[in-house]
């Protein structure tokens, strides 16, 4: 917690249909706090970002988007599936590592079965490729090990296959272009919500293709 802005705080005892919050108001010397970082889909957590972006939720008797503090979002009017009400208190990120490894953990799935249009993605195209004479490590950079469905944090994997390289291979068989393109994905991912390096146009340019 940030003592310099607002607190989000609960009471020991948190049940499945309420929390107990309270709004710490102070000074905020700077733009932006983090207030906290929790484990994936903590429940308590996920009520708390409920009532607090008033996500078809709402608390009885604080209303959020009249705090001091509170600020207007505009959404493009191209967006109608993306629900977020313009007076917003605090916003609500998703932990951009994670993002990748979970991409990367639905390619490595045993039980996901992935297409896009009348082709399939597969982690067999990959394996193809590292077991095949013609191509070396050098070539592709990738080991067994880069795609090992048991190791679903191994963010650098996500690195590797994105690269240059393994891009080219994909896109030069015509059976993999579907592979291609969901690893171009994940390369977007990394570049919006990871990469510290990636310039502003380049975020915002991989930002939007990630909307559209």
């Amino acid at each position: 917690f940030n003592d310099d802005g607002c607190s989000i705080m609960f009471s020991s005892q948190v049940s499945s249909s309420s929390v107990d919050l309270e709004i710490e108001d102070a000074v905020t010397e700077v733009e932006f706090d983090c207030i906290v970082s929790d484990g994936d889909a903590d429940a308590k957590y996920v009520i708390a970002i409920r009532l607090m972006s008033r996500f078809f939720a709402s608390l009885p008797n604080f209303s959020v988007h009249q705090h001091q503090q509170a600020f207007t979002v505009k959404l493009k009017s191209r967006w109608p599936w993306f629900f977020l009400r313009e007076q917003q208190l605090l916003l609500f990120f998703q932990y951009a590592t994670h993002l990748a490894t979970k991409w990367r953990n639905h390619l490595l799935s045993s039980t996901a079965e992935l297409r896009l249009g009348d082709q399939s993605i597969s982690i067999n195209h990959l394996y193809s490729i590292i077991d095949n004479a013609k191509f070396t490590k050098i070539d592709h950079g990738l080991t067994k090990s880069d795609i090992n469905p048991k190791d679903r944090q191994n963010f650098s994997s996500c690195v590797k296959l994105t690269s240059g390289d393994l891009f080219k291979i994909l896109k030069d068989n015509v059976d993999t272009q579907r592979t291609l393109i969901y690893l171009q994905v994940l390369k977007m991912m990394i570049m919006a919500y990871v990469n510290k390096k990636t310039t502003i146009a380049a975020r915002e340019y991989a930002f939007l293709i990630l909307l559209e």
